[in-house]
């Protein structure tokens, strides 16, 4: 499953978002491990021994990774070494320690050691792997519980942009966000009771392996619909990029009435904001520019924020259309004047006009009949 959907969100040339393309990446991190699980439960002794390592590492770091993805999702615009990698330092430490201990035990011990089979209990170098182990269950366990907690809070403080961005026809809000995260608690409550009861009583206990990776199969499957299914949460984010400094304040003034000019085109002769996708990142690739500088043009030039411009026109064209065709639903006025939802279309109405959507229906239809 996790495999599938690798492939599937790589394949997938529609969804050019960086969440969309990190979790196509991410999706083969759980593939890793479970296969890794595989092989020792298979059992398959000489091939698992070359990929311990390796599923140690990345059991690690599905919980950080899985995090970095949800802020890529509310708070992030790209990925970042300075800004993500304090995600990773804590397994990142912890399998340096284990790496240690693997490395000064030797090979027979370490094999018997994996496998559970009796060994000297005197050994130092066993008794480091001991600690090492515990060390992972411990790290693994914290990591768990912090991307749980602080993707919670993530989708509880950034609730408008959930609201406003990830949402459908019939405005799913930011359910899609709460049962992504729904998926990593499930997923984290079975692997840590399959981690508890240990891997001495699974060998025995063909049931509980079946279970557990039904229910991790369900939670990935849920992982990657989801995805796939999202749309960007944080299309109007303002805040400035480092690498991209706004430097509309050094252009002179014919520079700054062409670049405008190329804004204005698009809305008023292509009318871009139909599309109901339209991000601040689209506009910018389409006019030239970066997404700081284009966010400082807007902001300059009339006195608004890219969603605010954006929906200011789509209320114009809901105004317009309304007036031709009052009987349309309210589906049909979403689709034709490029809102994402119903929702998001009243709010804008509210914003923008200052009244309900209901009020500024009637308004209409009384200047429609006068």
């Amino acid at each position: 499953m996790s495999l599938f959907w690798a492939i599937t969100l790589m394949s997938d040339h529609k969804g050019h978002h960086l969440s969309r393309r990190y979790l196509s990446v991410f999706m083969l991190v759980p593939a890793l491990v479970l296969f890794c699980h595989f092989l020792y439960f298979a059992p398959f002794p000489e091939w698992y021994v070359c990929f311990d390592l390796l599923l140690q590492f990345f059991g690690m770091m599905v919980f950080p990774l899985y995090h970095i993805y949800f802020r890529l999702l509310t708070v992030d615009d790209k990925i970042s070494f300075k800004k993500h990698i304090r995600f990773l330092l804590l397994p990142l430490a912890i399998f340096i320690v284990y790496t240690i201990a693997v490395f000064n035990a030797p090979l027979p011990e370490y094999k018997a050691w994996l496998f559970n089979k009796i060994i000297n209990p005197g050994s130092q170098s066993i008794k480091f792997l001991h600690v090492a182990r515990i060390m992972l269950q411990i790290g693994f366990l914290i990591q768990c519980i912090y991307c749980i907690v602080a993707n919670h809070i993530l989708i509880n403080k950034y609730a408008d942009r959930a609201v406003k961005f990830y949402s459908d026809m019939r405005d799913a809000k930011a359910k899609y966000a709460r049962m992504l995260n729904l998926s990593i608690i499930v997923s984290g409550m079975v692997t840590l009771a399959l981690v508890v009861v240990g891997r001495t009583f699974l060998m025995t206990a063909d049931e509980m392996i079946f279970m557990g990776w039904s229910v991790l199969t369900v939670a990935v499957y849920l992982i990657g619909s989801l995805g796939a299914k999202q749309k960007v949460i944080n299309p109007d984010m303002e805040l400035p990029m480092e690498d991209e400094p706004a430097q509309l304040v050094k252009q002179t003034v014919i520079e700054q009435d062409i670049f405008i000019n190329k804004i204005m085109s698009e809305f008023r002769e292509n009318k871009i904001y139909l599309n109901s996708d339209l991000t601040i990142h689209d506009l910018a690739k389409i006019v030239g520019t970066n997404r700081t500088y284009l966010s400082a043009a807007i902001n300059q030039n009339f006195n608004q924020n890219f969603c605010a411009f954006v929906n200011g026109y789509r209320v114009t064209e809901l105004e317009r259309i309304m007036l031709e065709n009052p009987d349309y639903l309210l589906d049909q006025y979403v689709l034709l004047c490029g809102f994402g939802s119903v929702n998001s279309m009243k709010r804008s109405v509210s914003a923008s006009k200052g009244m309900s959507f209901s009020n500024f229906r009637s308004t209409l239809l009384m200047k429609k009949g006068a």
